[in-house]
């Protein structure tokens, strides 16, 4: 009786696990009982080639364009005209409940090199919803939302190389609907061989999961925080509020050093001097100010932009500033006396987010518009674009050797690129992404979004950990430290939180 009473108890404390156990859904295996249409509503019954109406089927031991042969692949082709779209809904699915996301690689066949790509959305809808008179028309259509639904887009284009999409569908986590693949053409659908070799939903902790904890809460503003910033030397932290100031803190003890005071309006960032001595602020009264970062003296006042300065960013030697503002002007100026040296003329709109290349000859610039640009510090010319945001780019940052580049946006993505050739290197979706920022190793990548920060394993695109803000509000700015064992999080909350992470 004791042995039996012993197993059910043992089985009981299994099943009350079960919840938080990893779970996975294969999309791949249910795609032939999806539901496939075009864009004008036309069903496309899966595994027959309907030509010019779009083709959706599983093929075999194909070879890729990264030279691979695959056992499987879901093989996808649009409609043959420009714009051309097949849509794929999964009905009656239930979204796990813990931490779900939905990652899939996404490429062409080997030989589609006249292709002008293809993108992947992804969209969400609860059970039952239908819109559209389309959709009263043809009942069987996949054609469900409208793009504005779009939670995530892929990129995907003929580069030797598959392209990984990852997704977090935790808004939608404990919910029934339908999942929607939208992949469309580019201008032309000629040589659209598209394929999938991975579609899934993974929820539950990762066996790599590493631990974490709260060292220390940095509270006293009373507006939402905007940035934070571990100094250089790793002992000290810059947040800037909307409070119309910025507070310098001792590191580890949270003590507050300094408080700067003198912005007339909301103060949208804060960086270090190489050194650690000086502050930088960009400031909502169109100024941006140097102080000495112990006593909180205001030292400079860079006066020139006609709107609010929205990032502000010391050069690597310490001898400039860099500032961005809305008026779309990025501005040089001497550190050491305030001297305006250069305007770039950068958008029709705001200029959100600015960082120097670690050689101090170039500068990455995010606008408002969704252009990420690089230009020479010296000459004001612009030497690449990188395509692919589509809304505000909220943050950039080079890794300590200057080869990556990772820059976060509200469009939903955030993004790693080359730096050198302008690149995607990896995409990461599910949220608006406030910031992102770079271990000082350039091994790991933290987002803040959300409620959250995330570290992403850089280049890779898998997670290792989640931070959740305390209060769910918006993590609106993040910073590794030095040493890379700590992350900075500043939330809308007006309160920032220190980490303490185990990566390696």
């Amino acid at each position: 009786m004791v042995k039996k009473l012993g197993i059910l108890m043992i089985l009981w404390i299994f099943c009350a696990a079960l919840p938080g156990l990893s779970q996975e859904i294969d999309l791949m295996e249910k795609a032939a009982q999806a539901r496939w249409s075009n864009r004008d509503g036309d069903p496309l019954v899966f595994g027959r080639d309907q030509q010019e109406q779009g083709t959706v089927r599983y093929e075999s031991d194909p070879t890729l364009e990264d030279g691979r042969k695959y056992d499987r692949v879901l093989f996808i082709h649009p409609p043959w005209k420009s714009d051309g779209a097949v849509y794929g809904g999964f009905d009656d699915l239930t979204i796990p409940e813990n931490d779900p996301k939905l990652v899939f690689t996404a490429g062409f066949n080997q030989g589609a090199a006249g292709t002008d790509g293809v993108s992947i959305g992804v969209r969400f809808l609860h059970a039952g919803v239908r819109e559209g008179a389309r959709e009263r028309r043809v009942r069987a259509t996949t054609q469900l939302g409208s793009p504005s639904q779009t939670i995530y887009t892929l990129q995907v284009r003929y580069d030797r190389q598959l392209a990984r999409g990852e997704c977090s569908l935790e808004q939608f986590a404990g919910q029934t609907g339908t999942l929607m693949l939208v992949l469309n053409a580019g201008n032309s659908a000629d040589k659209d061989w598209a394929v999938l070799t991975e579609l899934k939903i993974l929820s539950g902790p990762a066996a790599s999961e590493k631990q974490k904890q709260v060292v220390k809460n940095l509270s006293g503003h009373s507006g939402r925080l905007y940035g934070i910033r571990f100094s250089p030397d790793g002992s000290s932290v810059v947040t800037a509020s909307a409070d119309r100031t910025a507070r310098v803190w001792k590191f580890p003890s949270g003590k507050l050093t300094s408080t700067l005071r003198g912005h007339s309006g909301n103060v949208f960032a804060a960086d270090f001097s190489p050194n650690s001595r000086r502050v930088v602020t960009a400031g909502g009264d169109a100024t941006a100010r140097i102080w000495q970062a112990g006593s909180g003296n205001q030292l400079q006042v860079l006066q020139g932009h006609s709107k609010a300065v929205l990032t502000a960013a010391f050069s690597p030697d310490g001898s400039l500033v860099a500032t961005g503002s809305d008026d779309g002007t990025v501005k040089i100026w001497q550190a050491s006396n305030g001297k305006e040296l250069r305007s770039i003329e950068i958008a029709s709109q705001g200029v959100y987010s600015v960082a120097f290349h670690p050689q101090g000859r170039r500068l990455a610039v995010g606008s408002t518009n969704g252009g990420l640009t690089l230009w020479r510090v010296n000459s004001g010319d612009k030497v690449r674009e990188f395509s692919g945001h589509t809304r505000a780019v909220s943050s950039v940052e080079f890794t300590h050797t200057g080869v990556r580049l990772v820059s976060a946006s509200v469009d939903n993505t955030a993004k790693v690129w080359n730096a050198d050739n302008g690149k995607l290197i990896q995409n990461i979706g599910g949220q608006a992404f406030h910031a992102a920022a770079f271990s000082p190793n350039g091994k790991y990548i933290v987002t803040g979004g959300d409620g959250r920060a995330v570290i992403w394993v850089a280049g890779e695109g898998t997670r290792v950990m989640t931070v959740r803000h305390a209060s769910g509000d918006a993590v609106r700015s993040v910073d590794f430290h030095s040493s890379g064992r700590y992350v900075a999080l500043a939330g809308e909350d007006g309160t920032a939180r220190i980490w303490e992470v185990e990566l390696e």
